[in-house]
């Protein structure tokens, strides 16, 4: 009885796999049928349709060389636009007839100006770079930064104050485009200074603070606080907003220079006199506070932010 009852549930088993395997065939035929007349259906579409898309595809093709070559072009016309305008402000670098425009040219240069055309931006110091890569077509070993100097000194030897100050400024590490000193140890100290007397000479205010600054610093210069307290009082008498702070801080902490020594007898201990060596000074400037606020105020009211500060801290 055991043996018919194994062998009973044994052909049942066969019997449902087989089931099921025919269901799985025939389900996977169905599939194929399914895609195989999709297919005859969606070629039979293509092959009347099949010139339309061949012509879409043409267009596309056009479409995209079409976009290229206008980006080519575009790209050119603004090369040539950027030349001529870099062109331009080289000849008028070269325009010595003219220091105005001399001095505006340069002054465009030393900001390192970027000019814009449609969607495109690059500066002058890109177009120095095309310049010196003959692999593009330009010549090398120029650039406009260097002939922009060249220009500068030579209608500042001709008097033209306000290029003797920009002169001035660049050698000693000023950044025109980021408006700030951002060479720590200047460019040139001594040219600087150089510069700044030949602007201060005639009258440029900021000049004469700034060479105020060097001579009592001894950058670039010798130093010499006498010189340094004359340029700020000569700053200050011209409108110098930098320089009546500084001479507010000369007679804050008062301003003397070191002339020599000299041997001094002491008495000592209450029975002997011993000699010490004792320094001399030249006062330039007596400590005063009054003075002090006065040109602080000046400062102040001439909008120099610093003084502001100092006028703060003294009455808070």
């Amino acid at each position: 009885m055991d043996n018919k009852s194994e062998h009973k549930k044994l052909d049942v088993s066969i019997r449902v796999k087989h089931h099921l395997l025919n269901r799985v065939k025939s389900f996977i035929r169905l599939v194929i049928h399914t895609l195989l007349k999709i297919f005859k259906q969606v070629w039979r579409v293509i092959k009347k349709i099949k010139k339309v898309l061949l012509a879409i595809l043409v267009l596309i093709i056009l479409v995209w060389l079409s976009i290229i070559g206008y980006d080519k072009y575009d790209h050119m016309l603004y090369k040539r636009f950027y030349n001529a305008k870099l062109e331009h402000v080289e000849h008028l670098l070269n325009d010595f007839s003219n220091p105005d425009s001399v001095f505006a040219a340069a002054d465009v240069v030393l900001r390192n100006k970027v000019i814009r055309y449609r969607s495109y931006s690059f500066s002058i110091s890109d177009w120095d770079y095309w310049r010196n890569h003959p692999n593009e077509g330009y010549d090398t070993g120029f650039t406009l930064h260097d002939k922009a100097i060249e220009s500068l000194e030579r209608i500042a030897e001709g008097g033209y104050y306000r290029a003797s100050f920009m002169l001035g400024l660049w050698y000693a590490g000023y950044s025109f485009r980021n408006q700030a000193f951002t060479i720590e140890s200047g460019r040139n100290m001594e040219k600087a200074a150089y510069w700044y007397l030949q602007a201060a000479n005639q009258g440029h205010a900021d000049a004469m603070s700034l060479l105020g600054q060097m001579f009592f610093k001894g950058v670039g210069v010798s130093k010499d606080l006498e010189k340094a307290v004359y340029w700020y009082k000569e700053s200050t008498k011209y409108g110098g907003a930098d320089a009546a702070l500084l001479l507010g801080d000369c007679f804050r902490d008062g301003v003397k220079i070191e002339i020599g020594s000299h041997e001094k007898t002491v008495y000592r201990h209450g029975y002997f006199w011993d000699y010490v060596t004792v320094t001399d000074y030249k006062t330039v400037i007596i400590q005063n506070m009054d003075s002090a606020f006065y040109y602080w105020k000046l400062a102040d009211k001439r909008g120099c932010e610093d003084a502001k500060d100092r006028l703060q801290k003294i009455y808070n």
